[in-house]
């Protein structure tokens, strides 16, 4: 695992999002035989983008891997991660927001209203936030 996001709310269990050691590996071989043809690596990434996961550790250091929604990946990778409590969680690429209830087993996508890409995402309680945009605006929002 090459966890890329890290949360650990305040029941000391942990999440991260990052990609599976197998396939991280195969992509790396694939780059090392095509040293001199960047664009055979680039179209082997491009067509085969690394699957992102979501690992959660317990207070009793047990790790479960959860997949992500299809649409998640290294091509569209997340830029951050936010878990409020147990159950409650929360991810965003640079166009759309995620919320789990139940401990990253299911992922919902969440409209923003806006066009402009995600910058980031600051929690002032389990369920408000405000988002932040990549042209500066923010939005005060409540997610549940």
């Amino acid at each position: 695992m090459s966890p890329d996001w890290f949360s650990t709310p305040a029941s000391h269990d942990v999440w991260a999002i990052g990609t599976d050691i197998t396939a991280s590996r195969a992509l790396a071989q694939f780059e090392r035989t095509h040293p001199n043809n960047p664009k055979a690596v680039k179209q082997y990434t491009v067509k085969h983008p690394l699957t992102l996961y979501l690992y959660h550790a317990n207070s009793q250091g047990q790790w479960t891997r959860y997949l992500l929604p299809k649409s998640v990946s290294a091509s569209n990778e997340p830029l951050g991660l936010v878990f409020t409590s147990r159950q409650f969680g929360y991810f965003w690429t640079s166009t759309t927001l995620y919320v789990t209830h139940n401990g990253g087993k299911n992922w919902t996508s969440l409209a923003t209203g806006q066009s402009n890409p995600l910058y980031g995402v600051s929690f002032i309680s389990p369920f408000t936030a405000w988002i932040t945009f990549a042209d500066g605006s923010r939005l005060l929002t409540t997610i549940k």
